[in-house]
């Protein structure tokens, strides 16, 4: 029986609302909620079905007044409009999320940064430096749910790396390469079916932005073999992107248009329009 270990995970917080709920345990209910649909956006293979979840999700932390988990929602939420298309809808959220970079919880703020990082990066927006800046300018204690750490650790450090591959400077490839280093730990240490495709890609782009253009050739292609065979339909389509540009810059025309049009499937597939559309 085919079984997805870290979506299994993820619902059991479903229970734990539950259970929380039964007791009258609104505060625990709430970010058991906020914790299932944070990591649904990583998981699910639909996202408008991601979608649905935040738009339930921010009902019921609103009629429980829960107004850290309804801020954290909204954060999430906003992504997950954007990469869908719906930029009116995540235009509505931004205007609401105005205010929060001023408020004194550094969690909050980093949630924050850290959208910040993953639109700028995944939209090819600008400000990826200013926004990788602020994030890793906020001090906090990590999250100790490994999912959502290794989440963070993935995107900012493919984003440190491109930095580093635009601008030579080596704080961003030291930043690159402390992400490889966990993603190193907890793939031989945690799972392999979660972590083995980030980190061949974050390799793959390490050895890019280095020079060492065969060991990246190579690294890509186990990248998006290791995603979709672990049913990461998301992480496929950001590494077969990956590649497309990699092939590109090598004149390797027929490879890198292989490549994108397969990232545009994948991404037409999870249900990112707005990714698709560039």
């Amino acid at each position: 029986m085919y079984v997805e270990p870290a979506l299994v995970a993820n619902e059991v917080r479903i229970q734990g609302e539950k259970i929380a709920m039964s007791v009258g345990d609104i505060h625990f209910a709430s970010l058991y909620r906020l914790q299932y649909c944070n990591d649904a956006i990583w998981l699910k293979r639909d996202l408008s079905c991601v979608n649905q979840m935040f738009v339930k999700a921010r009902v019921f932390f609103a009629q429980q007044e829960h107004k850290i988990a309804l801020a954290f929602s909204l954060i999430a939420h906003r992504a997950v409009l954007t990469v869908l298309g719906k930029e009116d809808e995540a235009g509505v959220l931004e205007s609401l999320l105005t205010s929060i970079k001023n408020q004194p919880i550094p969690h909050l703020v980093r949630s924050l940064s850290f959208y910040d990082v993953y639109l700028a990066y995944l939209m090819n927006h600008g400000q990826l430096k200013e926004f990788c800046d602020e994030f890793f300018a906020v001090e906090v204690e990590e999250c100790f749910l490994l999912f959502g750490l290794s989440t963070r650790a993935f995107i900012t450090g493919l984003a440190a790396l491109k930095l580093y591959g635009e601008t030579g400077d080596s704080l961003w490839r030291s930043r690159g390469e402390n992400a490889i280093k966990r993603f190193k730990l907890w793939t031989n240490q945690g799972s392999s079916w979660n972590f083995e495709h980030k980190l061949q890609l974050l390799e793959a782009e390490h050895f890019h932005y280095c020079g060492n253009f065969k060991q990246a050739t190579e690294s890509y292609e186990k990248a998006i073999a290791s995603a979709r065979a672990h049913k990461f339909i998301n992480d496929e389509a950001l590494a077969c992107e990956l590649a497309g540009k990699f092939f590109l810059k090598e004149d390797n025309l027929n490879s890198s248009l292989e490549h994108l049009r397969l990232a545009h499937e994948k991404y037409c597939e999870w249900g990112a329009q707005g990714k698709a559309d560039q």
